[in-house]
């Protein structure tokens, strides 16, 4: 949603909090601290402070984070959600799912020192963003390599368009299945289109 609530967002708790109802599963807030990645968040938290602050606070969960490279996780990665946010505000509400993936569904590099949970990182990030128009239902998905991605030397932003797929291939990649509130026949037209351009 595109209203924010009122007044300043809270501060971000001083460690990442790591969910008790996971226990051994999920990342300990330790396992990235000498491993040289970020705590790439999946849900920003500038963009969950429009939904309160519950969900503000709890973006700091270490299931809310994935191992960037700090320069994916400031750059194009960041630049997304902004993008993202920009779109809430001029569509009133959208849909935004993402994850990490890993060539042939098996992660290759693990961070975590011995005796912390290890923690899988992703060789690619993927976010599908989804609105609602009039009686459409209007997709885009996008497939990013997890490295440093440059802007483009002529606009001087970052070329988002070069990274659209189409949401079939996201669930190739990761086993996912999405939009199963469809009939078959639909699920299957909407999640092959490939969008052509940013909805900017």
């Amino acid at each position: 949603p595109k209203n924010m609530p009122s007044g300043a967002a809270p501060k971000r708790p001083s460690k990442w909090i790591e969910d008790d109802r996971y226990k051994d599963e999920a990342p300990h807030d330790n396992s990235y601290k000498h491993s040289g990645f970020s705590r790439g968040h999946m849900c920003m938290k500038h963009i969950a402070w429009r939904l309160g602050a519950n969900a503000d606070w709890n973006t700091h969960t270490t299931i809310n984070a994935s191992p960037q490279i700090q320069k994916f996780n400031a750059g194009i990665w960041l630049d997304m959600e902004y993008k993202t946010q920009d779109w809430a505000d001029e569509y009133d509400r959208i849909w935004v799912i993402c994850g990490g993936a890993y060539k042939d569904k098996k992660p290759s590099l693990w961070i975590g020192d011995e005796g912390e949970e290890k923690v899988a990182v992703p060789d690619f990030f993927w976010k599908i963003v989804i609105r609602i128009d009039g009686e459409e239902l209007k997709t885009m998905a996008f497939l990013y390599p997890h490295k440093p991605i440059n802007k483009s030397p002529q606009t001087k932003k970052y070329f988002h368009s070069r990274y659209l797929t189409s949401i079939n291939d996201i669930e190739e990649l990761t086993g996912l299945d999405f939009l199963t509130e469809f009939d078959d026949e639909q699920e299957q037209i909407v999640e092959s289109l490939i969008a052509t351009e940013l909805w900017d």
